[in-house]
């Protein structure tokens, strides 16, 4: 039987998918928790998405990760800067 606090988290992460289903065109790929929620849940895999530790993401939250998540947007736009710099632009 499931605990209130996976009942409680299992809902957050639904309704978090979802809303990302719902406002983003790229799918899901990944389901993201702090590694200590991750700890408690130990689920590997909802709804066909890992479930991971990620420690930029607050206790008691979830992040959903996609191909557009800006989680490497600083070190691409340092990049996209220093070519156009190369080529003169």
């Amino acid at each position: 039987m499931a605990t209130r606090f996976e009942v409680l988290n299992l809902i957050a992460m639904r309704i978090a998918l979802d809303r990302h289903n719902a406002q983003c065109p790229l799918p899901a790929r990944g389901i993201h928790l702090n590694p200590v929620d991750r700890g408690l849940l130990d689920w590997g895999s909802l709804w066909g998405l890992p479930v991971l530790p990620d420690t930029r993401v607050a206790m008691k939250r979830v992040r959903i990760d996609c191909e557009g998540s800006a989680d490497n947007v600083d070190e691409e736009l340092e990049e996209l800067l220093r070519e156009a710099e190369e080529k003169g632009l």
